[in-house]
């Protein structure tokens, strides 16, 4: 007695070399997943475990991650993240040496923001070079594979050697020369590190405010900073009720507020 396998392949053998007789598509599909052992492209984006789906040649992305979906971002690609190559490709950083020559950056693109004209920019996870948190923070995706990559501070310790930004911090915005996160003048003006948050310079126009990035103090045009941004000394600049802008931790010193 043959094995009902044999009797199959035989079956599916004598059809294919009669042109007369078409092929059943149930047999067609049994013989191909009997046959063909390799794994079958992803239909729906996962990958690997019991279904054993590859992403090479999907839509989703051609790596496997460790938890078995497929996609192009570091946490699928990375073979320190548990990458799975039977199942798709992986990499390593060595691998992605290519500059950003036009700011896009990933595996897509195999294109690196560590060197090149975008040198010490971040890669974000949709996959542009840049330098602000949107870009660098690991919470928002930050890619390090492709890029620098920054961590808000959980100690209160800032810049210099460490991954470390005060921006949006319970310790407060501004990094210190010395390393540290807080919202005082001493961390937020002169020689505040304003690649580890925000710092603030005495006015040079008048102008003040985080979106200039200007305080009042010290700046000669009087240091009370107004509701509309601008720094002097009258009531329209100093009073609270005008809206004078001064002191808090998300808003720490743009001026004083010397009226009611």
């Amino acid at each position: 007695m043959f094995p009902s396998s044999f009797i199959q392949l035989a079956t599916v053998a004598f059809l294919l070399a009669s042109p007369t007789l078409a092929l059943p598509a149930d047999l067609v599909e049994d013989t191909f997943v009997t046959v063909n052992n390799g794994p079958l492209r992803s239909p729906d984006g996962t990958c690997g475990g019991n279904n054993a789906y590859t992403c090479s040649g999907t839509n989703y992305g051609p790596c496997c991650s460790s938890y078995n979906f497929c996609g192009n971002l570091t946490s699928h690609c990375l073979a320190s993240h548990g990458c799975q190559p039977q199942f798709g490709t992986c990499i390593t950083p060595s691998a992605v040496i290519t500059p950003s020559l036009d700011g896009l950056c990933g595996l897509a693109t195999a294109t690196t923001c560590s060197v090149g004209p975008w040198e010490g920019a971040c890669c974000s996870n949709y996959g542009f070079c840049g330098f602000n948190s949107t870009f660098c923070l690991l919470s928002q995706g930050c890619q390090p594979a492709f890029g620098s990559c920054t961590q808000i501070s959980p100690f209160g310790t800032c810049g210099g050697t460490t991954n470390y930004v005060c921006t949006d911090s319970a310790f407060g915005p501004c990094c210190s020369e010395t390393g540290y996160c807080g919202s005082t003048p001493s961390y937020c003006g002169l020689r505040c590190q304003g690649h580890a948050g925000l710092c603030l310079a005495p006015s040079a126009d008048g102008t003040c405010g985080w979106e200039r990035g200007y305080t009042c103090l010290g700046s000669g045009f009087g240091e009370c900073c107004s509701g509309s941004g601008w720094c002097g000394k009258s009531a329209a600049h100093c009073s609270v009720k005008a809206g004078c802008q001064e002191g808090s931790l998300s808003n720490p010193h743009l001026g004083v507020c010397n009226l009611p």
